[in-house]
């Protein structure tokens, strides 16, 4: 086995795959039975190129290149991207990939199916049916798939309304299907969110992008210890979401460079959005990364950051962790980092590992900011 993969028996044929980041032990695999019941179904489908939708590590799509089969990846995740690179070159094929925010790739008419791997958020969900019927000709199937307890008859209704006639499959390997084929004519686009966070502040979002439509309690929080720093001249809004830290920073410190990272390309351009709307030509930096990868070290003065808990459906500290690690890796000597996070994660513990002087600014029930010094 090669270090930090597993071996996975596809129905397409085995290939060694890895989860992103790679760990050598990682005791997750880069698959799930969603997968396999995808790929056992496409064998009933049309042969020809096949547009992968939403794969989180890019199992799927190198077992299908691994075969020999066209494959080309679109999806919202520059995480899966990353996965996808690390499986392909591990199997020594190449698979086109791109944002689901721009259309794919390769032109849409080459495909003779598509996959899709249905997301938790249903809006979302809508959102990349629409750009998908936007991008595939009339007769093409598409096949749809999530863990048994994740597909709801509101994602067969989505699938019927943006797609063409849609039905769904018994459950097999713990996991369920969807099945629509493409039908014709136009599908509008699903509408994002726009609303005022403050006055002059406004956010502009995509669908399914975290805090679209509101401010979640933990963002609001975080939001009442956000300064006048005079020495910050750079500020990173970290997993930025709709960008709404970052915004509220840049408006209570004009003077500072604002830079927005996330690992989503909806969540960043959301955040370019929200930006635009709210100041204009004002430079400011957006960019769909992992964490903080790029950024030069000792360069930035503030870290705001309202770290995931989740990775997919998996609950871990792993991700907020990485956040610390990579935002004390780039703090200036005396920047700070400021975390909200739900007081039963105890954020504290892992700040404490590379910043000193962690303590807790505000909190409520469920919630607390804690601040940590470079």
């Amino acid at each position: 086995m090669t270090s930090g993969s597993k071996l996975w028996e596809s129905p397409d044929g085995a290939v060694h795959v890895s989860r992103w980041p790679v760990r050598a032990d990682d005791p997750m695999q880069a698959w799930d039975g969603a997968d396999t019941y995808l790929l056992e179904a496409l064998s009933e489908e049309p042969e020809g190129p096949v547009l992968l939708v939403n794969e989180t590590f890019g199992a799927m799509a190198t077992a299908l290149a691994a075969s020999g089969r066209p494959v080309v990846a679109w999806g919202d995740s520059e995480l899966a991207r990353l996965a996808l690179r690390a499986n392909c070159d591990r199997a020594g094929v190449a698979v086109p990939w791109g944002p689901i925010t721009e259309r794919p790739p390769v032109l849409a008419d080459a495909f003779a199916v598509a996959l899709v791997r249905i997301p938790k958020d249903l809006r979302g969900f809508k959102d990349t049916l629409a750009r998908l019927a936007q991008v595939l000709p009339e007769g093409t199937p598409v096949l749809m798939g999530a863990k048994s307890k994740q597909v709801h008859k509101s994602h067969v209704g989505a699938a019927q309304s943006s797609l063409g006639p849609a039905n769904s499959t018994l459950a097999r390997h713990r996991a369920r299907l969807v099945r629509a084929v493409r039908h014709g004519g136009d599908v509008p686009s699903v509408v994002g969110s726009r609303w005022e966070l403050e006055p002059g502040v406004l956010i502009d979002a995509l669908p399914g992008v975290f805090g679209e439509k509101a401010l979640d309690e933990g963002t609001r929080l975080l939001l009442e210890e956000i300064d006048t720093w005079h020495d910050a001249r750079s500020i990173v809004d970290l997993g930025c979401g709709t960008g709404a830290l970052g915004l509220v920073a840049a408006a209570r410190n004009p003077d500072s460079e604002l830079r927005f990272f996330d690992s989503s390309h909806r969540a960043v351009r959301s955040a370019e959005k929200s930006w635009r709307a709210s100041f204009g030509d004002r430079t400011a930096w957006f960019e769909a990364a992992d964490v903080l990868t790029g950024v030069e070290s000792d360069s930035v003065d503030v870290v705001l950051c309202n770290p995931p808990f989740h990775q997919g459906t998996e609950v871990t500290r792993r991700v907020a962790a990485h956040m610390f690690a990579e935002s004390s890796r780039v703090l200036r000597p005396g920047g700070r980092l400021l975390v909200v996070g739900n007081r039963h994660l105890g954020y504290h513990v892992g700040m404490g590992r590379t910043l000193r002087d962690v303590n807790t600014l505000r909190s409520s029930k469920r919630f607390a900011v804690m601040e940590g010094r470079r």
